[in-house]
């Protein structure tokens, strides 16, 4: 289990409670859990940027016009989808006791950076490929099947706008490889 028993045991217990909830009818803004980042220059293109307690620092490669000191702002994006992904990966396989001993998420994305120069061009991500390298001694079309209903469960990734063509990527593979 790649999560300690005591928070599984924890998260199961929520989601007993909010599936009686659900049921019972609670209106969905009682669900909604707001999120706030506030970000300030620090000198030039570097950024500090404030989550709850937490400080995080963005800044632009030189060539963009940066000093380098901090990965850039969309950087920053490809690391939470990563991060977003993996954290799903992990509750799911300790919640439903999938013998799972690791998994090692790479995000790649691909931005057209005329959009700078040419309206025509979004100044977003073009695409997106997330792939998760899964050591398990489950079965390939179980984890695949899985893997489909963790797609719909990835809050950071479902975010980015429906024009972002995302490809999601499984690699299973049996322990001691």
């Amino acid at each position: 289990m790649l999560l300690e028993e005591d928070r599984v045991n924890h998260l199961r217990e929520m989601q007993k409670k909010m599936g009686l909830a659900i049921k019972q009818g609670v209106p969905a803004e009682k669900f909604l859990n707001n999120l706030t980042a506030c970000a300030e220059q620090v000198q030039n293109l570097h950024m500090r940027v404030q989550v709850r307690d937490y400080e995080i620092h963005v800044d632009e490669p030189a060539p963009m016009g940066g000093d380098g000191f901090a990965p850039s702002p969309l950087e920053t994006l490809l690391a939470a989808v990563a991060g977003c992904t993996e954290t799903t990966w992990v509750l799911a396989s300790s919640i439903f006791d999938l013998a799972v001993d690791n998994v090692e998420v790479k995000v790649e994305g691909s931005i057209d950076r005329r959009y700078m120069q040419d309206p025509s061009v979004p100044a977003r991500l073009q695409s997106i490929r997330i792939t998760s390298r899964v050591t398990t001694s489950e079965p390939q079309e179980k984890m695949e099947r899985i893997y489909g209903r963790l797609q719909q469960m990835f809050p950071v990734a479902g975010s980015l706008s429906a024009d972002i063509e995302k490809e999601f990527l499984l690699e299973v593979i049996p322990p001691n490889e």
